[in-house]
């Protein structure tokens, strides 16, 4: 009896020093180091004693004449190197290092486009006198009767170039470009939708998931996610849209949009047509044999409404060709148009 006694004691101290019943959680302690004559860090109280799993924030204030560089210390990404403020979870004991320099240089970033059809948000008060290592998000703004169309230029960071909102690093002097293109007449639009509002009758095809997320968009803040099921033996198909309603027989239209993936190797992607003139046809508009990761790809074609269409099918969608699709995937900035 002792025995157990002694046993269920052990167990109980154990539990408590390991945390193990949430009693007592993990500490660990934040040291964050600079050199005042060059900055400040703002820190948050206690950070001698922060539970395991708490994010701090540390931001680091240089003063006049100086800019700030990087956070050095272990357990440190790359990419929070170099944020500012610096929000990290705490899951071991750190020292940190902010590290200032003296701005002995500065750098242009040039940006042409022309002002009466857009402009840009997020440019620097004086581009011409940028601090090293800035980290800036540019917005393209079209006016009305205009839209984005491409970043461009040898300075433009290749995999962002289809996106309306671009993120620099000024590190030496920047000159891109921004072009705009005309608005489509109104009068030759069938289906325009960047998912900005709803999915604007964007549907699974088969059995993914189609949703509108944050998480990518090419223009807005909108896309649609398609995310293939998991279930075994499930069909995944792609997203489409029924435009059965919005067709004319024997009309030639343009159809387009702009699809995107995270995979590091190149995927194959169609946009295809499904439709009945008497038989049930499947016709590729166009076909991506290698659409790469990580930028928006547009795909475009030209197809005419048989005169013979039958049902109430007449079908866009994108989707991967093949039995095992386990892509996820998004669609953005769809776009069908009377061919002029």
């Amino acid at each position: 009896m002792k025995k157990a006694l002694h046993l269920l004691v052990l167990l109980l101290v154990v539990s408590l020093a390991t945390g193990c019943f949430g009693f007592f959680k993990k500490t660990y302690s934040v040291k964050v180091s600079w050199n005042e004559e060059h900055g400040d860090v703002e820190l948050p109280a206690g950070l001698d004693k922060v539970k395991d799993g708490t994010v701090v924030k540390l931001e680091a204030k240089p003063n006049e004449g100086f800019y700030f560089v990087e956070w050095k210390g272990e357990g440190l990404t790359d990419a929070q190197k170099k944020q500012n403020p610096l929000q990290i979870a705490v899951k071991q004991n750190l020292e940190l290092e902010a590290i200032f320099a003296e701005i002995t240089v500065t750098y242009t970033l040039n940006v042409e486009y022309d002002a009466e059809q857009g402009s840009i948000e997020g440019m620097p008060a004086d581009p011409t006198k940028v601090i090293p290592g800035t980290q800036v998000t540019l917005k393209a703004v079209p006016k009305e009767g205009y839209r984005f169309g491409q970043w461009g230029g040898d300075d433009a960071p290749e995999n962002q170039i289809n996106q309306d909102r671009v993120q620099i690093t000024v590190d030496k002097d920047i000159n891109i470009t921004l072009t705009f293109v005309e608005a489509p007449n109104r009068d030759r639009v069938v289906h325009d939708t960047s998912f900005e509002s709803s999915a604007d009758g964007w549907v699974p095809r088969g059995a993914p998931t189609v949703e509108r997320v944050t998480e990518q968009a090419r223009t807005g803040d909108y896309s649609i996610k398609v995310t293939p099921s998991s279930e075994q033996g499930a069909w995944n198909g792609g997203a489409l849209v029924n435009l059965f309603d919005q067709v004319e027989v024997g009309e030639k239209y343009v159809f387009s949009g702009w699809v995107y993936h995270a995979e590091s190797e190149p995927k194959r992607m169609v946009m295809q047509l499904h439709y009945n003139d008497g038989g049930e046809q499947y016709k590729w508009v166009h076909d991506i044999e290698e659409m790469p990761g990580g930028v928006w790809t547009k795909f475009e074609g030209e197809y005419t409404v048989p005169e013979n269409l039958v049902g109430s099918v007449f079908e866009l969608y994108f989707e991967p060709p093949n039995d095992k699709n386990e892509l996820v995937f998004y669609i953005d900035d769809v776009l069908v148009l009377k061919a002029e």
